[in-house]
């Protein structure tokens, strides 16, 4: 079942303080509306601060949110965008699967090129930096794309640094567990295990 749509291309979905492209976007609105586990609608995506914000842009004539990759990001929220929602919210069994459309640029004043990707730039992930995909070399014309988890303690990651891919092009990335192994894939290539046990557990708030 689809449980969580996130689609900035739709403008009904969004909340602006001054609508169009090219200003902030405060909020973005679940299309599923399946309800989840635990989940209060509406929900969706929320950042209350100004400057943490993303920017509505447009690419291929869809509207797409760019994040900075400095200090931008969005919190998983339910209850009317009140609530703090994790990803066991949306899955009892901790069985999902997460596809991401993506487009990476250049940003030479910033980004992170940590060897360790929990110190990434993510893509989506978890507020506690417990898991998600992550961006390596964001400042460097080589950026390659990274899933990690905290799982039992253990730090867990593919084969460093990860899968290769061009700024400025279009891209996917599949993130998926399933309560037993944690995977994930760029464009519909190889899958990477990632942690024998995926964090199911784990109570931090999702983000983008």
């Amino acid at each position: 079942d689809l449980v969580l749509w996130i689609d900035p291309s739709d403008s009904t979905t969004l909340v602006q303080t001054t609508p169009g492209v090219g200003n902030t976007v405060t909020s973005i609105a679940d299309k599923a509306l399946d309800g989840g586990v635990s989940l209060a609608t509406p929900a969706g995506f929320y950042q209350g601060t100004a400057g943490n914000r993303p920017t509505r842009q447009t690419v291929n004539g869809l509207d797409m949110l760019l994040f900075d990759g400095n200090d931008d990001y969005m919190d998983f929220k339910v209850n009317n965008f009140v609530t703090n929602a994790t990803l066991g919210d949306l899955s009892a069994t901790g069985t999902y699967e997460i596809f991401i459309v993506f487009q990476s640029e250049q940003n030479t004043t910033g980004g992170n090129t940590s060897t360790d990707p929990f110190q990434n730039t993510h893509i989506i992930g978890d507020s506690g930096g417990f898991y998600g995909t992550a961006i390596y070399g964001q400042n460097t014309a080589t950026p390659s794309i990274q899933a990690y988890v905290w799982n039992a303690g253990t730090k867990s990651t593919p084969a460093s640094p990860g899968d290769s891919f061009a700024h400025s092009a279009i891209h996917q990335v599949r993130f998926t567990n399933n309560n037993t192994t944690l995977k994930h894939s760029l464009n519909g290539g190889t899958e990477s295990t990632i942690a024998a046990a995926g964090p199911g557990g784990i109570t931090s708030t999702l983000q983008l």
